[in-house]
């Protein structure tokens, strides 16, 4: 392996792997940017009726914050990354949003 604590970046055969677990190893894929269509998804797939809790993504929130709401409308804060995007991330991320659909 690796050392704890060090980064380094995933070898092409390691995001490869990544990706066909991706495609292979999961029976349900859902995406916190259409949270209300994922759990409606997970339901239609498994079973169960759509709960208004359910609705409620906490991404974002904290602890405390999220015992008081009603409705998810915090956005993640990006900016702090000045741009930069995980290309190993993006890839996965890609493939997700194309199972997704």
């Amino acid at each position: 392996g690796k050392v704890c604590g060090t980064f380094a970046a995933p070898t092409r055969q390691e995001v490869a792997l990544a990706r066909q677990r991706l495609a292979e190893g999961f029976v349900f894929v859902g995406m916190e940017e259409q949270w209300g269509l994922s759990i409606c998804l997970l339901h239609a797939m498994f079973g169960g009726e759509c709960q208004d809790y359910e609705m409620l993504s906490l991404q974002g929130w904290t602890q405390a914050e999220a015992g008081n709401i009603t409705t998810s409308t915090v956005a993640y804060d990006v900016s702090e990354l000045n741009g930069y995007t995980d290309p190993y991330d993006t890839e996965l991320f890609e493939d997700a949003t194309q199972i997704f659909q």
